[in-house]
């Protein structure tokens, strides 16, 4: 996997030697349609169908159709990411608009710091990097044991925007967390990783189905008063426009237990899903897809 992005990599980089990088980027955009259509040829596509199937109840038809541009998405995110440490900060804010960044700016301000809850789904490279090269302090939770390439080629990027990483392979992530809650700063982590990973889980509704969920974040937002905003973005036009949006906040004094807390954030990323359902990266692995789902095993 790692040798295919690299060789994107290489194909994609005279673009931005010749061309603006704003309009390279663009031209990134129309590119990956070429390996969107490849893959949509391709028998992939059947598994990404029953992926789609078991992730929203969707019949076959519907699952099919929503398919192809489901594949020409991903394509596109996969280019957009090899691509992102090209761009400088001005034109990465081009590209991401914000709804609710004043329910941040609120938070910070008060030095309470902020939990930023997200799902690997609408470019979350893209829009946590803009966050970062706005000037807010972000510091993100990456599971990096050292041995997975694609983590090590993606975090560059991450650590080009800015963009601190916390590694949830060292023990210490918790406590460097906290401390980043206590200057004030904002701590990203995934709802939709880790949780089969971990002994501290717990199981939730979504999408008509059961999932496991970790409660690492949930934890940590109950012990240090912390409020927690739930981050999700979407496509808004053909050539890499993003609509981020950062919920109103969950404040922790008021749920009794991290299953009251995560079980507040899940309709917020179910009405997102629902809405968006070509902007979640899990239906490209049928196997991951059909682990997230099942529980109690």
């Amino acid at each position: 996997m790692v040798i295919l992005l690299k060789f994107i990599e290489i194909f994609l980089w005279p673009w931005f030697l010749i061309l603006p990088s704003t309009i390279a980027f663009k031209v990134v955009c129309l590119l990956s349609r070429g390996l969107g259509f490849f893959i949509t040829i391709s028998p992939f596509r059947k598994t990404v169908t029953r992926s789609l199937q078991l992730t929203y109840k969707l019949d076959n038809p519907t699952a099919k159709k929503l398919s192809k541009t489901f594949l020409y998405k991903m394509s596109r995110y996969i280019f957009e990411i090899i691509s992102l440490r090209q761009l400088s900060a001005k034109n990465v804010h081009k590209l991401v608009s914000y709804k609710g960044l004043n329910h941040l700016d609120k938070a910070l301000i008060s030095k309470k710091g902020a939990i930023l809850v997200i799902l690997h789904a609408g470019n979350w490279e893209m829009t946590i990097s803009s966050l970062a090269q706005y000037g807010y302090p972000v510091n993100a939770a990456i599971k990096d044991n050292g041995k997975d390439p694609v983590i090590t080629f993606t975090s560059k990027n991450r650590t080009k925007n800015k963009v601190k990483l916390l590694n949830t392979e060292r023990n210490d992530i918790f406590i460097k967390a906290i401390r980043a809650l206590k200057r004030g700063e904002i701590f990203v982590i995934a709802a939709d990783t880790g949780a089969r990973e971990s002994d501290r889980n717990l199981e939730v509704n979504i999408l008509g189905g059961k999932a496991l969920v970790a409660t690492g974040w949930a934890t940590m937002a109950l012990k240090t008063k912390t409020p927690v905003f739930a981050f999700h973005a979407h496509t808004t036009g053909p050539l890499s426009k993003y609509q981020a949006t950062i919920n109103p906040p969950l404040y922790p004094e008021e749920y009794k237990n991290e299953q009251e807390l995560i079980e507040a954030i899940m309709p917020i990323f179910e009405k997102y899903l629902l809405e968006h359902k070509t902007e979640w990266f899990l239906p490209l692995s049928e196997y991951e897809t059909k682990r997230a789902f099942q529980t109690g095993t």
